[in-house]
Formats: structure tokens, C-alpha cells, sequence
């Protein structure tokens, strides 16, 4: 008994009616040759372009014509004897076949018949090939993006588009929906149509390595292997970043719970709200996504600061982590001494370089949010979190504070002991000795007046009392942070040095 090759043209059929997007999912038979598809255009006629097109299904009178074309040029091999397993269907033909055959239904179709069976296996499943299939139909629009590209395109050109007739890429069309942004939240991460933000070329290939054509939302399994293997763990938009540690990633599956998947898909598709939360714990958790800047609801550096750490660290300083030299060089350039993440310092959460016993002490001063603290609460962080008026421990201010116009000066002298980090208990020794005069506990040396953090260096005598050094300096710097010119000018006018 023969072996019906009818088959074959119900599924390349099949496959023309199923949009774009889901075709990479359908059965694939075997090339057909410029004879066979001459041949059935001859048959068929313009039925031909209806069927293929998935307009409509073809008739058992248009089965029949096609047949003798498939027996003199079609494929030496069935493709009803394909292996199974091989075999994939769009998801609502899927369903359907299901339905009708049975859990083996690919076994089914891939079995050998005859002609007699093979009619009968199509009239049963025919119902289930075809973009009219529940579930094998382009992904709906929302009504926002369908108004956005009617407003692009006009509603004739829209109305073409909503059939499944996209525009070429590069055309007028194509061109004005992308301006216009209509797709920007719209579809999967990483190529969501005109108007979508662009992935680089090396992660486009990888994604579309894993999903085939783009066009297509990604499966859950897929999202995780486009994430693993394409992001590095992280997702669209969290790439270049560290690692993101588990305290991190608990703190924002309970902030953000159902709205997760929302956070990779990236910082730009962020609610204000979202921000705020991902801001959260990110500096509870002193975590920086992207390096000074931050990723997700990371702080904005203000402007000056900004361009202070581009010229240290380049342009793309949102892409790398700073080294060790390079935040210390950070610290003494754009941040008054501190470095970022210090109190009076910007980024990365207060006392982000601080003993975690230290930091927690800050960051129940001035809160999670990074904020630049008063004065007053400098007053009270030295005091509480530093053992004194304003000293790291046995004396001294923490890093990066600034209380009085010679705080700079010892800033600079305990930076130079600690490289910028949290310092140790012999550190903390050498800081009271080589840049508060030996005193511990935020005292001043001994004979001068009570000033909190601004005694005279060690060594100065008979300078004016400590009130009067202070004005002094003022005058010279106006308040804000020495130079070494006005450094010079202080200790000799001020201090009698």
C-alpha cells in the first residue's frame, strides 16, 4: 500500500498559516523544491497563496489536486516518518492535537499509513493547523500599544498590521513605529519590536540562540536560560554589574514579590515606586549593581561629582568596579576626603567602608537612604558611633567628616593611615596620636580650649585658643575644604607655627 505524501502538504500548509513569531515552533518538513511549490501554484491557483498564507484551510477537492504534484516532485522521504520526538507544534495546534489524539499524539502523526488512514487522521486534526487555532494567533496588543502605532502609522496601515502583516524592517512604517516607542514595554526582554531598547550584538545572538525568532514571548524555562546564559545570572539590564549577593536578592523578592520578573527586565522599565524599593535595599545591604552611579535604583550622582568620577575612572565608570588606588583617588578628588559611601560622603549607603558595628550605628542615625547628614547629626555620629565629639574610636572624626574647617586636615591624615577603609584598633591608636595630638576620646590637647574634633596640631604653643583658631581658619578658607597653599597659611597664622 502506497504512503500517502498528502501528508506532506497538509503540513507545509500547516506551517504557512503560522505567524512568524510561532513558525520556528511548527512541524519542519523537508525542503521543497522549486518544482513541487511551481507545480501546487499551478494546481491551486490563487487558492495556493490563500492556503499557504493560513487564510483559510484547504478544501479535500484541493487535497486531491495537490496530491499528484507531491507524488512526481516531492520529497523522496516522508515526512510522516520523522522521529517524534523531533516533532513540534505551535502551542494551540499542540493543545488541539492533544485534545483529539491522545498524550501520543506525536507518535500518531509520525506513524506510517496509508492513504485511506492518512485522509482519516486529517480530517480529525485538521481543525488543529492554521493562525485561526486558539492560541497559535500573533500575542494580542494592549489597546495602548495599538493606539500608539495607529497614531504612528495612521488606522489603514495599523489595520494591515494587526492582521499579521508587520511592516519591513527599515521601511517608512517600520521607521515611524520605532521613533514613537510603541513597543517600548511591550514583549520580551531585550527585543521588543520598533522602539525597544537594543541589546548589544553578542547578547541579541545568544537570546536568539536559545528563543529562535524574537518576535516570540520567551517561555519561563527560557527566561531562566537567557538569563544564565546570555546576563550572567543577572537579567537585562543588571550585566556589568557584582554579583548580586542572597541577602540582596531576599531583601527584593520581599519588596517586590509578584512584581519581581519587573526588576531584570531593567532600571528604565522601573516605577518610581519600584525605584525606591530597589534603592532600599541596595544601600541596606551597601550592594552597588553597576559600580559608583548604581544600576537599579542605584543614587544619581549630582553633577559635579559625576564628572569627578568620570576623569578618574573614564566615561564607562557605571560599567566597572573602581580598584582599591582608584577609590582612594576617589575619596581625595570628589569626595572631600570621605570617599563615597562615608557619612558626608555620596553612594553605596552611609559608612559603606565603615566596621559593620560602625555602619549600623550611622545608618540608624541617618537612615538607608544615603542621605548627606546635618550637622547635627554629624555631632551625632561622632559622638555615639565614635566614642567621642566626632573621633573614629579612640579620637577623630569618622571618614568624611567635615565638622570644623580643620576637619579636612585630619580627614586627609586618617585617610592616609586607613587607605579610605574602616579602621583597625592599632590604626585607630596611630589616628589619635599622628592627627588628633595624642587624645583620645575627641579631647583636645591639653591647655587648650574644648572645640569638640579641632584641637591645635601637636607642637603648636602659645596659639590663640581654640575658638579663635577656628575663626581664623575660617577667614582663610571661607568655610570650605583647605588647599595645601591655605593648609600652609592656617598652621602659620593660626597656629604660630
Amino acid at each position: 500500500m502506497k504512503r500517502f505524501v498528502v501528508l506532506a502538504f497538509s503540513l507545509v500548509l500547516a506551517v504557512g498559516g503560522i505567524p512568524t513569531a510561532l513558525a520556528q515552533d511548527a512541524p519542519k518538513p523537508p525542503e521543497f523544491s522549486a518544482e513541487l511549490t511551481a507545480c501546487l501554484k499551478t494546481a491551486l491557483g490563487s487558492a495556493y497563496t490563500e492556503i499557504s498564507s493560513g487564510d483559510r484551510e484547504p478544501t479535500e477537492a484541493e487535497f486531491e489536486k495537490g496530491e499528484p504534484c507531491f507524488e512526481q516532485f516531492g520529497p523522496k522521504q516522508d515526512p510522516a516518518q520523522a522521529d517524534p520526538a523531533k516533532l513540534n507544534f505551535a502551542p494551540g495546534t499542540e493543545k488541539c492535537l492533544k485534545e483529539k489524539l491522545g498524550e501520543n499524539f506525536k507518535a500518531e502523526f509520525a506513524g506510517q499509513k496509508s492513504k485511506e488512514q492518512a485522509k482519516a487522521l486529517r480530517v480529525k486534526t485538521k481543525d488543529c493547523f492554521g493562525k485561526n487555532v486558539a492560541g497559535n494567533g500573533p500575542q494580542e496588543l494592549p489597546a495602548e500599544v495599538k493606539s500608539c502605532i495607529e497614531g504612528a502609522v495612521g488606522a489603514a496601515t495599523a489595520a494591515e498590521m494587526f492582521k499579521g502583516k508587520p511592516p519591513a524592517e527599515g521601511s517608512e512604517s517600520f521607521e515611524k513605529v520605532k521613533k514613537a516607542g510603541c513597543f517600548k514595554n511591550f514583549g520580551p526582554p531585550g527585543d521588543r519590536g520598533p522602539g525597544g531598547p537594543e541589546l548589544p550584538a553578542d547578547k541579541k545572538a545568544c537570546v536568539e540562540k536559545i528563543m529562535g525568532d524574537l518576535r516570540a514571548e520567551p517561555t519561563e524555562e527560557q527566561k531562566q536560560q537567557i538569563g544564565k546564559e546570555c546576563f550572567g545570572g543577572q537579567g537585562p539590564g543588571g550585566q556589568g554589574g557584582p554579583q548580586m549577593p542572597a541577602e540582596v536578592q531576599s531583601c527584593l523578592s520581599a519588596a517586590f514579590g509578584d512584581q519581581l520578573e519587573d526588576l531584570k527586565k531593567g532600571p528604565e522599565f522601573l516605577t518610581d515606586e519600584q525605584k525606591a524599593k530597589a534603592e532600599g535595599c541596595f544601600s541596606k545591604h551597601n550592594f552597588r549593581p553597576g559600580g559608583p552611579g548604581g544600576g537599579p535604583g542605584g543614587p544619581e550622582l549630582p553633577e559635579d561629582k559625576r564628572k569627578c568620577v568620570e576623569e578618574v575612572l573614564g566615561g564607562d565608570f557605571k560599567s566597572k568596579e573602581p580598584s582599591e588606588e582608584q577609590k582612594r583617588e576617589l575619596g581625595q578628588k570628589c569626595f572631600g576626603g570621605g570617599g563615597p559611601g562615608g557619612p558626608g560622603g555620596s553612594g553605596g549607603g552611609p559608612g559603606a567602608n565603615l566596621p559593620p558595628e560602625k555602619r549600623e550605628c550611622v545608618e540608624k542615625i541617618l537612615g538607608s537612604t544615603g542621605a548627606e547628614p546635618n550637622e547635627e547629626q554629624k555631632q551625632q555620629i561622632g559622638k555615639e558611633c565614635f566614642g567621642g565629639a566626632g573621633g573614629p574610636g579612640q579620637g577623630g572624626p569618622p571618614p568624611g567628616e567635615a565638622g570644623s574647617p580643620q576637619g579636612g586636615v585630619k580627614n586627609e591624615c586618617a585617610d592616609r593611615i586607613t587607605g579610605g577603609q574602616g579602621p583597625t584598633p592599632e590604626q585607630q591608636a596611630k589616628i589619635a596620636q599622628e592627627c588628633f595630638g595624642g587624645q583620645s576620646q575627641g579631647q583636645p590637647p591639653q591647655g587648650t580650649a574644648p572645640t569638640g574634633s579641632s584641637g591645635p596640631p601637636p607642637g603648636a604653643q602659645g596659639a590663640p585658643p581654640a575658638g579663635g583658631q577656628n575663626a581664623c581658619a575660617e577667614r582663610i578658607t571661607g568655610g570650605q575644604q583647605p588647599t595645601d597653599e591655605q593648609k600652609a597659611q592656617i598652621e602659620k597664622e593660626c597656629f604660630g607655627r
